[in-house]
């Protein structure tokens, strides 16, 4: 049996969750342990993880923290309880084919070398009746890198699909001790390790679509695509070879740069502001970024003018 344990970071996503550790209840050996991580959820999260520890035989360690602390630090948490070897990471609303768990021991017996296997994956409704892509990664056969950060030619945007992600624990976590000190839960933390982890160390890729995610659409694909390609940025600048300055003042910025849209947008749709909170986000991002045309033509209409105008302003300036 090889030495794997199964890492679920989660935050309020108790039905979903609960979908989940019953695949894994009937998929994976009762012999590997399952280590959860809430981040403070509010809702049945917390209950649902308890139940599941009561009615399995199988090892569960869970641990609650008292707020959300960032999704960053919740993986980096999470993958620091786990003992094992290798750390295979689930998303809590994700979930898998039944040869996954065959795929995965194969692939390590096959590859025992690698720090990252990185599994394909095909897109699905969110009941998780209809797949909406299959095999979403057009790469046919399995590949091995010799140098990791080859990989990331192929599926840099992709490394926050962390489900896809089955992670060598030891060289993880001596990688999350190089972290910049201003990379501070900015959503690219985990990413960053995962390269730097891959600058002297091996990977491999796996064809077959193993892993399950749920689009946000019941029809459409994927929609949290068009904001991902930021994670890619700085996985590039370690394959361009660039130091740790480099990438702190380039590919951090980018990534921050390219992230505002998507945050401010979410956060106007929802309205979890108040105007007053609105305003003070504004000024603190008008600080950083006021003078970049980016800043003026795209976040400001995010903050001020109804998204319909937006829209139609953006197809009359084309």
């Amino acid at each position: 049996m090889i030495s794997l344990s199964i890492a679920i970071p989660t935050f309020n996503r108790s039905d979903k969750l609960m979908e989940l550790l019953m695949r894994i209840e009937v998929i994976v050996p009762l012999e590997i342990p399952v280590v959860i991580r809430d981040n403070g959820s509010s809702d049945e999260s917390w209950n649902t993880i308890e139940n599941y520890r009561k009615n399995t035989t199988r090892l569960v360690k869970a641990t609650k923290n008292q707020k959300n602390l960032g999704i960053d630090y919740n993986i980096f948490s999470v993958v620091e309880d786990c003992d094992t070897e290798f750390v295979w990471l689930l998303g809590d609303d994700d979930d898998f084919e039944d040869a996954v768990w065959e795929k995965i021991t194969e692939s390590i017996a096959l590859f025992p070398d690698v720090a990252l296997l990185y599994l394909n994956y095909s897109v699905w409704n969110s009941s998780l009746t209809k797949a909406l892509s299959s095999g979403c990664i057009t790469m046919s056969n399995e590949q091995y890198y010799k140098k990791g950060l080859q990989i990331f030619g192929c599926v840099a945007e992709l490394m926050s699909f962390i489900s896809c992600l089955v992670i060598k624990r030891e060289s993880f976590l001596h990688s999350k001790e190089s972290l910049p000190a201003n990379f501070n839960n900015t959503a690219v933390d985990f990413v960053w390790c995962i390269a730097h982890m891959l600058r002297d160390q091996s990977a491999a890729y796996i064809s077959e679509s193993m892993i399950r995610y749920r689009s946000g659409d019941e029809d459409r694909g994927f929609s949290g695509l068009a904001t991902l390609p930021y994670f890619g940025e700085i996985c590039r600048e370690f394959v361009k070879g660039n130091g740790l300055e480099v990438v702190r003042l380039q590919a951090l910025d980018t990534a921050l740069k390219r992230s505002i849209v998507s945050k401010t947008r979410l956060m106007r749709d929802s309205n979890s502001l108040s105007l007053c909170s609105r305003f003070k986000l504004y000024i603190k991002l008008a600080k950083e970024f006021r003078t970049r045309p980016y800043f003026w033509f795209k976040i400001t209409p995010m903050f001020f003018v109804p998204w319909t105008l937006v829209k139609i302003m953006r197809k009359i300036l084309r």
